[in-house]
């Protein structure tokens, strides 16, 4: 082996199976293990959200048709390991097609309004449950036209600050009535750090800051004034403030300064 010191990057993520050959030398060393079958079925579900977003963030024709082939590859070990198989997924694919239709009119649904007492209702009463009538972002969610969405996710959409600190300034909200980020369910924290990343990588290439700011407020006392979970992004740029040293310990100006 090579007497050069040795850079470790940490991973912990599912790979192909001949990726640790392809990278075979005596400078590049894979350290691995053989999950058993309900950690290998928990890394195939990470490794599904994994390739989603990354779908989401593709920008080119050649990289959406490379992200979608490993999206196809896990959706096939996933069926595999759970003892299923293509003809029965296809099976209830084409029943719900042929029942409810597929995505190629492009509808997006708003809002549905429905009489008081209609039973139909029932189906909607939990999303409903969940925002505050009298809360900014709620309405928001009821009636987008005011604002300027950048992405929508299982959890949350993201949205440009109406009020930005610095070019590129979004918010991540939960479509949830949270109050702040210790209310949030685990899911919803998890996918907000995902989209973090998904947001940053699309924003270095679109503004390309030199830093970003991440920062929520929990609390009036925290300075929150909209009483609905959401994550500020804020890009950074050389020169936009005369000396950023500190960054978020300036919430309590006098203490930004480090002495």
């Amino acid at each position: 082996m090579s007497d050069k010191p040795l850079l470790e990057f940490q991973m912990q993520k599912l790979i192909r199976d001949k990726i640790p050959d392809l990278f075979s030398s005596d400078e590049v060393l894979f350290k691995t293990e053989i999950l058993d079958e309900a950690c290998y079925r928990k890394e195939l579900k990470e490794k599904l959200k994994e390739e989603t977003f990354e779908i989401l963030n593709t920008s080119t024709k050649e990289e959406l048709k490379e992200e979608l082939a490993d999206l196809l590859e896990v959706i096939e070990s996933i069926i595999k390991a759970e003892g299923l198989s293509w003809e029965e997924v296809k099976q209830i694919q084409k029943k719900k097609r042929e029942s409810k239709g597929g995505f190629d009119s492009r509808l997006l649904a708003h809002c549905v309004q429905i009489k008081e007492g209609n039973k139909e209702a029932s189906y909607f009463k939990k999303r409903d449950l969940s925002m505050e009538h009298d809360c900014l972002f709620c309405k928001f969610l009821r009636d987008d036209s005011k604002i300027e969405v950048v992405g929508r996710f299982k959890h949350c959409f993201v949205m440009k600050d109406r009020y930005p600190v610095a070019k590129g300034h979004i918010l991540i909200i939960p479509y949830v009535h949270y109050e702040n980020w210790f209310e949030a369910k685990p899911e919803v924290q998890h996918e907000i750090i995902e989209i973090l990343n998904v947001m940053k990588k699309k924003w270095d290439k679109v503004y390309a800051p030199d830093g970003y700011n991440i920062g929520a407020n929990a609390g009036r006392a925290a300075g929150q004034t909209v009483m609905h979970l959401h994550v500020h992004l804020i890009p950074r740029y050389k020169g936009d403030m005369e000396d950023p040293r500190g960054g978020v310990r300036g919430v309590i100006p006098e203490k930004q300064k480090y002495g």
